[in-house]
């Protein structure tokens, strides 16, 4: 077993782990970082992983080792569990299963997890503005988890919560760029379209507007979808050959 972490040990490993939110990671690859590096510090635990709420769903998103994973299955599977309670359920704090075997709150789940070998866990809420998913540290052996395991898994489930929101910040913000930059596109088509009418029937921009979007109406296409065809077939007329 390793050694309880003497406290520049832990003071090298939080160093490490605010290192990694600064770093170039991915969100999932930092979620994977964690866990290990939680696995690494607290003595007792010999697995981790991280769970994302998606909708009514839970997702493991990172995981140390297949019996993590395993243990993330069946609390899905059976909808019983640490990682249920501290995710779906909102737990304010912790939650700790000090010996798998007789735990009574989750008895189905309980049952399997220890089939799997595992004697206790501990499962940290992750929260930013909103609850995101959760932390959960497993062991092989009863009553794996101390007071002192508690509050440093609490750190490490602090940091995951900031990776989380910051991936799910810059994917709204991803996404919300992608939707300026197609409007934008659009917004040029049409107003290129638009321009072509006015010049080839000598009318105003809003008769050449109207017009585009009459013919959008009668052919139940888009608007942008009328104004490609229009700068389309502008462009073939052009590299049509000129009679000699």
């Amino acid at each position: 077993m390793t050694e309880k972490p003497v406290p520049q040990a832990l003071a090298s490993a939080f160093s490490e782990l605010s290192g990694l939110l600064l770093s170039r990671e991915t969100p999932e690859s930092t979620l994977r970082l964690i866990a290990a590096l939680v696995v690494r510090v607290i003595p007792g635990c010999d697995g981790a992983g991280v769970s994302l709420i998606a909708g009514r769903h839970i997702l493991t998103v990172a995981q140390t080792d297949q019996t993590a994973e395993q243990v993330d299955h069946i609390q899905r599977e059976t909808g019983q569990g640490p990682c249920v309670a501290a995710t779906m359920q909102g737990a304010p704090s912790s939650i700790l299963v000090d010996d798998m075997c007789t735990e009574s709150r989750w008895p189905i789940y309980a049952t399997r997890v220890s089939d799997l070998g595992v004697g206790s866990m501990i499962a940290f809420p992750l929260r930013a503005d909103d609850l995101l998913g959760s932390l959960n540290l497993y062991a092989t052996k009863r009553h794996a988890f101390t007071r002192d395991d508690g509050a440093v898994g609490a750190v490490f489930a602090a940091h995951a919560a900031v990776a989380l929101a910051n991936s799910q910040t810059h994917a709204a913000d991803t996404r919300q760029i992608e939707t300026l930059r197609a409007a934008l596109d659009t917004r040029s088509v049409i107003s290129q379209a638009v321009g072509i009418l006015m010049e080839r029937e000598n009318i105003s921009s809003d008769e050449a507007f109207q017009r585009l979007t009459a013919l959008s109406q009668r052919l139940n296409r888009k608007l942008r979808a009328v104004a490609q065809d229009v700068l389309r077939l502008t462009q073939q007329r052009r590299d049509m050959p000129r009679p000699g």
